[in-house]
């Protein structure tokens, strides 16, 4: 089932999403962007996973890379 696939990927990618977090929290962002890309990699039919990732490229002032990334999630879901 998928939710069964979702809840494995979760628990697989919880301590690199807890890091990138972290690094997001302390204004590391390109750090966090290349931990949440490593998440969008993995799961890349996962549209939740692009929101962190287009958020750090906002942060970085990189507009239009944000855009990318996040009309990227939107034309999954």
């Amino acid at each position: 089932a998928e939710w069964v696939q979702r809840s494995w990927q979760d628990a697989k990618d919880g301590p690199i999403m807890d890091i990138a977090n972290r690094y997001a929290d302390q204004e590391y962002f390109e750090l966090a962007a290349g931990l949440y890309c490593q998440l969008v990699d993995l799961s890349p039919n996962d549209p939740a996973r692009y929101l962190p990732l287009g958020q750090m490229y906002v942060n970085l002032q990189r507009y239009n890379t944000a855009i990318r990334i996040y009309q990227q999630g939107l034309d999954i879901d």
